[in-house]
């Protein structure tokens, strides 16, 4: 707006020209730079952070996330991320996916394959001197309505710690 200089963008930052710049980056799927974060006061030190799907396909009027991001994205390849990630920062124990809702993505099985293959299934540890079991954190929780067997068998693949649920 006029008055502060904001401009709100609904949805993904998919093209460096929502915000001026002359080229088609793909903001969203930058990989995050966190080296201008304080590390004594966000949980980084052996944490990365990513989404594997965006938005959400329940639309509950009190939230904001079909306002945020309008549109459910069901698959987003992490694999050259994280691996980018883990060249640059060195292996990382935990990968806290921030998906809003994980389990409704028709893709779930793809899903799994892909964390099980970049070494977050159970047992899997890092590849640093003192190896640490890698776990995965769904920091946004998944969604109560999507529990039943063959989601919990496929997701019995990976080593989750905490398991949040979200009732929402």
């Amino acid at each position: 707006s006029r008055a502060t200089g904001v401009y709100p963008i609904k949805g993904l930052l998919t093209s460096a020209r929502m915000i001026r710049f002359d080229d088609d980056t793909n903001i969203d799927q930058l990989p995050c730079d966190y080296s201008v974060l304080d590390s004594s006061l966000y949980g980084i030190n052996n944490t990365y952070y990513t989404y594997m799907t965006r938005g959400c396909t329940n639309k509950c009027p009190w939230c904001g996330v079909p306002i945020i991001e309008p549109q459910y994205l069901p698959y987003i390849d992490i694999k050259p991320y994280v691996l980018e990630m883990r060249k640059k920062y060195g292996d990382k124990a935990v990968l806290k996916l921030m998906d809003n809702n994980f389990l409704a993505s028709p893709y779930l099985t793809k899903l799994v394959e892909d964390l099980v293959e970049l070494g977050y299934g159970r047992g899997d540890t890092t590849d640093s001197n003192i190896p640490k079991g890698r776990s995965i954190d769904f920091n946004q929780g998944l969604d109560a309505t999507h529990v039943n067997r063959e989601n919990m068998e496929l997701l019995a693949q990976l080593n989750i710690k905490p398991m949040r649920i979200a009732f929402d």
